[in-house]
């Protein structure tokens, strides 16, 4: 199991934050060693809310 932590802030308190996390065209994970990106340790992630 993965799990990602992420932190948003409330919609409700009518304060900005520097990037929409839902914005296209999404974001990766992944590993910092090269070679492990053969070996899906990058892959796509979109938040959609």
């Amino acid at each position: 199991m993965t799990t990602v932590v992420v932190k948003f802030l409330m919609v409700d308190t009518g304060r900005t934050y520097p990037f929409d996390a839902t914005a296209e065209p999404g974001y990766v994970y992944h590993c910092h060693i090269l070679d492990h990106e053969d070996n899906a340790m990058i892959r796509p992630l979109k938040l959609i809310k």
